[in-house]
């Protein structure tokens, strides 16, 4: 899986973020619609439906780092995107994200 580092900005100031972080370098990854496409997200399908490797604003997170519903403005070369954490990345430990495909793209990834 590619990954490039980022500078996550989590401003609690903004938009109602619930975490303040500013500067902390996360390790930044992408979960695939082909693995994942169409699946029950870990904070609720009920409330975020199912995985949408279209939607930007879908985020994974390991079980300890941030919760569900947690906003997080994410910053890296291309740009930057507010997301939510939707789901859960049981590969990720603490400083790494994982984004849909859009998201990670539209901050500059290579898929």
């Amino acid at each position: 899986m590619k990954y490039l580092l980022i500078a996550a900005v989590l401003l609690a100031a903004i938009l109602g973020l619930q975490h303040t972080d500013a500067g902390q370098q996360y390790k930044l990854t992408y979960y695939t619609a082909e693995e994942f496409g169409g699946q029950p997200l870990a904070c609720g399908s009920d409330i975020y439906g199912t995985y949408d490797a279209s939607d930007p604003t879908t985020i994974a997170t390991d079980w300890n780092t941030f919760g569900c519903g947690d906003r997080l403005k994410v910053c890296a070369d291309g740009g930057c995107i507010v997301g939510v954490v939707k789901d859960r990345c049981g590969g990720c430990g603490e400083y790494h994200i994982d984004l849909s495909e859009a998201g990670y793209n539209m901050l500059g990834g290579y898929s």
